[in-house]
């Protein structure tokens, strides 16, 4: 009982740190910028978060798109730094505080919980990296739109692997996925 309720606390902050509401507002332009910084920060964190699956999820599914993960991220952080060089854009060395946190919270998951809160957990990144490539595609700069249109379909697959184990699994905890 107690291990559940542990199990349960973990997840409603994995669950916190991942969604945070906030009003809608007006579309804002396109900052190449932020795109690059934020994008390389979840490269990073996501390429860790793989290798961390690759080896402690449960399910040989979960354990193959985490090794998936781990690999794709990192060629996409490594074409993408590329672009910060060329365009004198810091490259971050680590990761978000939002992201250390999700990588604590989900290093204290057991068994296939911790296989359901990664999946949801890449679910949710890659929902906003389709909607953010799909806006860099048509953003005026000529390296990052090639960026963004060459790597948007290795997104839209891996955010299709990401529901498809999520719902193996038997779906995110929540009854839905937080954007």
């Amino acid at each position: 009982m107690r291990k559940s309720v542990v199990v349960l606390c973990a997840l409603a902050a994995l669950f916190a740190a991942c969604h945070r509401r906030t009003p809608q507002r007006p579309a804002q332009p396109f900052d190449r910028n932020a795109f690059i910084a934020t994008n390389l920060q979840t490269f990073l964190a996501n390429n860790d978060l793989g290798a961390m699956a690759a080896h402690r999820a449960r399910t040989p599914e979960a354990r193959q798109f985490g090794a998936t993960m781990h690999r794709e991220q990192r060629q996409l952080f490594d074409a993408l730094s590329a672009i910060a060089r060329k365009k004198n854009v810091a490259i971050p060395q680590g990761v978000s505080e939002k992201k250390a946190a999700q990588k604590e919270n989900l290093a204290i998951l057991p068994g296939q919980v911790f296989d359901r809160a990664y999946a949801l957990a890449m679910l949710q990144d890659l929902n906003t990296a389709a909607r953010d490539f799909q806006t860099a595609s048509k953003c005026g700069d000529s390296d990052i739109e090639s960026f963004a249109k060459q790597n948007l379909p290795l997104i839209v697959n891996e955010q299709r692997a990401a529901n498809d184990l999520l719902n193996r699994l038997g779906g995110s905890p929540f009854g839905f996925v937080p954007q």
